[in-house]
């Protein structure tokens, strides 16, 4: 009830608010008032712990808002209490703060969100730093427009391997781009920086700079995922066919964009019985038989696959940790290219170079008139050839 009440209210000051005022009378940050919100969280509840800030700013990480209605366009201020197991949202405008108010999470973000501690760099700090890092603050160049162009966010990175504590970031998306700014360290995010590196991309979110500023996405449809199935199907099928190779389109998350049946990921095995090969399909859990007008196999260079490999996603994050911009087909559309991956076992280890000669077993990756070869147990690219 209280909660509907201030939601009430709140929408009535948004319908009499005045015009927003100038930030550049009286800068407004994120982290200018922050104790002042601080106080009045703890006197809810004493434990509460600062969770995320977030706003929509200009260039300089501004709000325009009023102080009549800070929940409108001003600051929004998270806070976790454990003891109370309860979120709160505070708002921040022009020296105005309201709430606190109950705020309703689901439990496994309740779960994921890590409290925020310690000195961090404020919002326009944030956006200098951007902007020093060599990304434009014309909103116009990144497909976006108005005067709020810019949504910034002060959280804990998503990332699994940032242990023992996840950075704190300043995320600042602006059209269809995403960036993010080392809140501790005043720079754009270095993955290196927390020990992580290319090699050490093993299959959980990758941490790189291509791949932190992808937007998630769920249901990504990997090689992996159906492959004990068609294993099966496969044996029961054909009964003493040898599994060959993988192969597919895939998208910037390591997923085949399949249509339906016959079509997808195509698992291609040699069949001694008629000496030729049969190729199965797998979509989204639809497995079976599909056209197989050219196999990328030859039985003079590869054999059958009889080794662990590590799945797509890793393979693609482990691209972008090498080229960003890989995946991207320009005029502010990224991440909506797709490229041809390949997983094949060779007799001889294709590559002679020191540290190479045992590996044997490849994803490659084909985009456009680039091949990248990554060794298929850990993910690691290992070469990049123009053809």
């Amino acid at each position: 009830m209280h909660a509907l009440l201030a939601l009430l209210f709140l929408t009535a000051c948004a319908q009499n608010a005045p015009a927003p005022q100038d930030p550049s009378a009286a800068p407004d940050s994120a982290g200018l008032r922050l104790m002042e919100v601080w106080k009045l969280a703890r006197r809810k509840h004493p434990d509460a712990v600062l969770v995320s800030i977030s706003g929509k700013t200009d260039s300089r990480g501004l709000p325009l808002c009023s102080p009549l209605a800070p929940f409108q366009n001003g600051w929004r201020y998270s806070f976790f209490s454990p003891q109370a197991d309860e979120f709160l949202m505070m708002a921040e405008c022009g020296g105005k703060i309201a709430g606190p108010l109950r705020q309703m999470r689901a439990k496994t973000i309740q779960t994921d969100e890590e409290p925020i501690s310690g000195r961090f760099v404020d919002s326009d700090v944030a956006m200098r730093t951007l902007e020093e890092s060599g990304i434009s603050l014309d909103p116009s160049e990144h497909g976006a427009m108005g005067k709020r162009p810019f949504s910034l966010t002060l959280h804990r990175l998503e990332d699994e391997k940032f242990k023992p504590q996840k950075p704190a970031v300043w995320k600042v998306e602006v059209g269809n781009k995403m960036f993010f700014v080392d809140a501790v360290y005043n720079e754009r995010l270095s993955p290196q920086r927390y020990g992580i590196t290319l090699s050490d991309m093993d299959g959980s979110t990758a941490t790189a700079q291509g791949v932190t500023e992808r937007p998630k996405r769920a249901k990504v449809y990997t090689a992996k995922k159906d492959f004990d199935r068609v294993i099966a199907y496969a044996k029961k099928r054909f009964p003493d066919a040898q599994f060959m190779a993988i192969e597919g389109f895939t998208d910037a998350w390591g997923g085949c964009p399949c249509t339906g049946e016959g079509d997808g990921w195509a698992f291609y095995f040699y069949n001694p019985a008629k000496q030729g090969y049969d190729v199965v399909y797998a979509c989204n859990g639809k497995i079976g038989p599909g056209p197989s007008q050219y196999i990328p196999v030859d039985f003079n260079a590869h054999t059958p696959v009889n080794k662990p490999f590590t799945d797509t996603d890793v393979v693609v994050d482990n691209l972008l940790s090498h080229n960003a911009g890989a995946l991207n087909e320009g005029m502010g559309r990224r991440y909506t290219a797709h490229a041809v991956l390949l997983l094949r076992q060779y007799k001889k280890a294709p590559m002679k170079a020191s540290g190479l000669w045992e590996v044997d077993l490849l994803w490659q990756l084909t985009i456009g008139r680039q091949r990248y070869q990554f060794d298929a147990k850990t993910g690691k690219l290992l070469q990049v050839q123009d053809f």
